[in-house]
């Protein structure tokens, strides 16, 4: 055993730690249904952000559809109003994010939103909001959670959430190492955002017909056809890619193609699936797998059927009970292109955003791991800053 760890029914915790229930430490309300039913009214002109479950992110407000009310309103229903220090946590649905505000006079919570104010002197706001989006946070929202189908958690349930308290200046400390962490990530998701938008701009520029590029249907410039396999031979560790009808590529043990092809589903999510491939695969008997390009470029193509071929697919829907386009729709789609060497130019750029985009996914996915390393570290005690 180490020497200065206890036991608690948390785990081990340093000896000068210790393990309290939320109710505790801070006092937690939400606007009752009757509130929002009798009082509750929007004003487009209103003073003060209604927030709802999805402006709640981690550690920030998501400034998406806001809300408002007039803050006298807001004033009449003061148990709900929020001031600088409280906590947003929601209660259904998005189980998981939590906030602290740090502005008077500017929010209000609706319903399913819990309201979570510290008592300064045993807690910090922002170590409070890491550790309920912690895996201990998430263990008690398995603990307490009302329903398998939407989870949620009555205020009740989240007055008993276990806590682990560190001395305040420890709080303050973790609280502000796991900070720097959320701001390395949210700098990755903005800059990956900004490259996303350049890529836009980028394809719109370069993918824009102009008057001296040819104009051909894809049936006259490709061979087109559907796979074969369902789900035979698929398997979680198998070595080469099949392609089904969704975003995700799964594994197959054995291939039938070796080559450059597009596959499209034929069914579902239309136009907005689209791969490209250049090498072993097999694929589902709903995809589309489109090769053998005749004075086409393959990455070229890639480009421009998730430019243009989402609005083509969807014009051309066979109305089913699973929406579906048929082999013609594909045989028809018009394609322009400029000569080959501009097509490999084209792809190129391109590509490279691509690629340029998915390192910053990779490091993302990184930092996102090194930050709840840290944070399991930092909430056991195993690393201690002060």
């Amino acid at each position: 055993m180490v020497r200065d760890m206890k036991q608690t029914e948390i785990g081990w915790i340093p000896e000068d730690w210790e393990v309290v229930t939320l109710q505790q430490i801070s006092k937690i309300t939400r606007l009752a249904g009757y509130e929002y039913s009798t009082y509750w009214k929007e004003q487009i002109n209103g003073e003060i952000i209604g927030l709802r479950g999805f402006n709640i992110g981690k550690n920030r407000i998501i400034h998406r559809e806001f809300s408002y009310i007039s803050d006298k309103l807001s004033k009449k229903l003061i148990r709900s109003r929020l001031f600088c220090n409280d906590i947003i946590y929601p209660c259904v649905g998005t189980i998981g994010n939590a906030a602290v505000i740090t502005e008077n006079d500017r929010y209000h919570i609706q319903q399913n939103i819990a309201k979570i104010t510290p008592q300064i002197l045993s807690v910090y706001p922002f170590y409070l909001s890491h550790y309920l989006m912690s895996d201990f946070g998430l263990r008690e929202v398995e603990k307490f959670n009302g329903s398998s189908s939407q989870p949620n958690v009555l205020v009740g349930s989240l007055r008993q959430y276990n806590i682990i308290l560190p001395p305040l200046p420890e709080q303050e400390a973790i609280a502000g190492a796991l900070s720097d962490a959320d701001a390395w990530i949210e700098s990755l998701e903005q800059l990956m955002a900004k490259k996303r938008l350049i890529k836009q701009g980028a394809m719109q520029t370069l993918l824009t017909p102009k008057d001296d590029w040819e104009v051909k249907k894809l049936g006259d410039r490709s061979i087109i056809y559907t796979g074969k396999k369902n789900n035979q031979d698929k398997s979680e560790n198998g070595k080469y890619p099949f392609f089904v009808r969704s975003q995700t590529v799964e594994k197959i043990n054995s291939y039938s193609f070796n080559g450059e092809a597009i596959l499209i589903p034929g069914e579902g999510n239309l136009g907005s699936i689209v791969h490209y491939i250049n090498g072993k695969f097999d694929f589902h008997q709903r995809v589309y797998k489109i090769s053998d390009f005749v004075g086409l470029n393959g990455k070229y193509l890639y480009f421009y059927f998730r430019m243009y071929f989402g609005n083509h697919a969807m014009q051309n829907t066979v109305k089913a009970t699973v929406d579906s386009i048929r082999l013609p729709t594909l045989e028809e789609f018009i394609i322009k292109f400029p000569s080959l060497s501009e097509q490999e130019r084209i792809a190129t750029i391109l590509s490279d955003m691509d690629a340029e985009i998915e390192t910053l996914e990779q490091k993302l996915i990184k930092a996102k791991q090194i930050k709840q390393g840290l944070m399991q570290e930092l909430l056991t005690g195993r690393i201690r800053l002060v």
